[in-house]
C-alpha cells in the first residue's frame, strides 16, 4: 500500500494542490499538522486536508489559531498571521482543528507534530532529542513535522544516526526504528522552495522523500494581497 505523508501546509493552497496531485495514486494520506498559519487560504486548506487525510495531528499554528496555544510563543510575523487566520476561520474549520489530536496512531505509525516528548512545540532536530523520542515511544516508525526540513533519524546500537534525505531517496524501516520528518508542503525551510512531501510503501517497508514545483509567485502574491506580512510571502521564493 502507498501512503502519502504531508506536513506544514500553512494555508498554502497552491503548494497543497501540487502535492496532492503527486500523491493521487496513494490509498491513504497522513497529515502531521500545521494546516493553517502564514498563508492566505486557511479554510480552503482545512477543507482539503480534512477531505483527503485518513489521520491528522495538531500543529502549533493550528493550536494557536483556535486558542489552544498562546501567541506569546510566536515571533511577531507568525503571531500576526495567526491573528489574521483567527479572524477568518469559519465554523467548520474551527471545529475540525479543535478536535484533531496532538498525537495518534495509524497502523504501525506514531504521528505527532513536534515530538513524542512535546507533541505540539518541540523542534526535533538533534540526535539527543531523537534518543529521547525513541526511549519514550515503542513504535517502529515515528512521524513528525514542525521543522519544515526533511530529516530522518535511524536507531542504531551506538545511538541514532541523523540523515538528510535527498529528493527521490528511499529510506528503509525494515527491521529498524526510524523517526521521519517529510519537511514542509507550504513553507520549506531548507533552501529549496519546492513543496516537500513523502510517500510510504508499506509493502516494501520504506519511505521516499520528494519535491514538487508549484506556483510560488501566486502563493506569494496571495499572501501580500491579503495584507499578511510581506516577509511571509517573500520567503516562499527562497525556501528559507
Amino acid at each position: 500500500m502507498k501512503v502519502g505523508l504531508i506536513s506544514d501546509i500553512h494555508s498554502n493552497l497552491h503548494a497543497l494542490e501540487a502535492v496532492l496531485e503527486e500523491l493521487d495514486g496513494c490509498e491513504e494520506i497522513l497529515c502531521l499538522g500545521d494546516v493553517v498559519g502564514y498563508g492566505a487560504y486557511p479554510n480552503e486548506c482545512v477543507k482539503m486536508a480534512k477531505g483527503v487525510s485518513k489521520a491528522c495531528v495538531l500543529g502549533n499554528h493550528d493550536a494557536a489559531c483556535v486558542g489552544l496555544l498562546s501567541l506569546g510563543w510566536f515571533n511577531p510575523y507568525a503571531a500576526s498571521a495567526a491573528r489574521w487566520t483567527m479572524d477568518r476561520l469559519d465554523n467548520g474549520s474551527l471545529a475540525y482543528l479543535r478536535n484533531i489530536p496532538r498525537s495518534t496512531h495509524s497502523g504501525i505509525f506514531f504521528m505527532t507534530h513536534g515530538s513524542p516528548r512535546e507533541p505540539t512545540t518541540e523542534y526535533l532536530r538533534e540526535v539527543s532529542q531523537a534518543r529521547a523520542s525513541f526511549d519514550l515511544c515503542d513504535d517502529r516508525v515515528i512521524l513528525v513535522g514542525h521543522t519544515h526540513v526533511p530529516l530522518v533519524f535511524m536507531e542504531r546500537d551506538d545511538g541514532p544516526e541523523r540523515i538528510r534525505p535527498k529528493d527521490g531517496e528511499w529510506i528503509s524501516y525494515r527491521r529498524r526504528r526510524v523517526i521521519y520528518n517529510p519537511g514542509g508542503v507550504g513553507q520549506p525551510r531548507d533552501g529549496d522552495p519546492r513543496a516537500a512531501y513523502a510517500m510510504i510503501d508499506t509493502d516494501e517497508e520504506k519511505i521516499g522523500q520528494f519535491r514538487v514545483e508549484y506556483d510560488v509567485e501566486a502563493a506569494r502574491d496571495a499572501i501580500i494581497d491579503a495584507g499578511l506580512p510581506r516577509m511571509l510571502g517573500d520567503r516562499l521564493t527562497t525556501g528559507r
